[in-house]
């Protein structure tokens, strides 16, 4: 593993112990600071299960049961739960679909974000909660004072989503995942926040892993893609010779699907998003 490389992944299978199925076979990936890194691919393909595994939350009776899977220089099967709390959420943030339930309806939300500053880096209530409203300013929430003292049902989709990833920022991660992060999002909505996500890794150097059936969205923010089907690596490679020179038919029906919208304006002359 480089030394600057944050997470390696090498033949790595995902198994179901129970029923003895392989769910991903043979994944190769990496990652390194700055990077963007697209997963690509329908339901059921491998894709939140690898990110899971990323996070030490691995549905029970799935293990990693061959190949090499590094985070952070460490082996990932194995790894102590006391280990995976000085990385989950410090380390490597995530954002999800369906923001609303990932946020305690009875609390409000900047007290929620407030929390793990105050019980990871024993903050002072004040100094937590200027720290959050920082972070809220910094996902471009309107009235972060007034965004801090509502309750989740009184947001909308998109509002949830930035207090989500302020929440994932809170702690100053080297990677973010982001999977299936716009998916419950109207297209305007989506469009914002995907410019968040490309700001915020330009400007603090943030690793993001962009999960998404949908390549367009891929397009947009990636600087590399892996395509998965049934499990399966099916394509690779830079997001130019993805959308220009799809190698797998399966690749080539999902650019053919988005080439009415024309997919390759989201290509840039130098190949990279960074």
């Amino acid at each position: 593993m480089g030394t600057n490389t944050l997470v390696e992944y090498e033949n790595v299978t995902i198994t179901n112990t129970y029923t003895g199925e392989s769910i991903v076979r043979g994944f190769t990936a990496s990652l390194k600071p700055g990077e963007v890194l697209g997963l690509v691919g329908e339901s059921g393909s491998g894709k939140s299960i690898t990110c899971r595994s990323l996070l030490g939350i691995l549905p029970r009776g799935f293990e990693i049961t061959d190949g090499r899977a590094e985070v952070f220089g460490h082996s990932v099967p194995g790894r102590s739960a006391q280990d995976w709390l000085e990385v989950r959420g410090v380390r490597i943030g995530a954002v999800f679909q369906d923001p609303g339930s990932y946020l305690n309806p009875s609390i409000r939300v900047g007290s929620l974000i407030a929390e793990p500053l105050r019980v990871r880096l024993g903050m002072k209530r004040r100094e937590a909660r200027d720290r959050v409203l920082h972070l809220f300013r910094e996902v471009h929430l309107p009235d972060p004072d007034d965004v801090y003292q509502r309750y989740a049902h009184e947001l909308s989709g998109g509002m949830l989503q930035r207090v989500l990833i302020a929440g994932a920022l809170a702690l100053d991660p080297e990677v973010l995942i982001a999977d299936e992060a716009t998916t419950a999002l109207d297209v305007t909505v989506q469009a914002e926040i995907l410019d968040l996500f490309l700001e915020l890794n330009q400007r603090r150097e943030l690793a993001l892993v962009v999960v998404s059936h949908d390549l367009a969205v891929v397009a947009q923010l990636c600087d590399r893609v892996v395509v998965l089907r049934h499990g399966e690596i099916v394509d690779h490679g830079s997001v130019d010779e993805i959308i220009l020179r799809p190698r797998h038919e399966y690749t080539r029906l999902l650019v053919d699907e988005h080439q009415k919208y024309g997919i390759e304006k989201f290509l840039i002359p130098s190949g990279g998003h960074g």
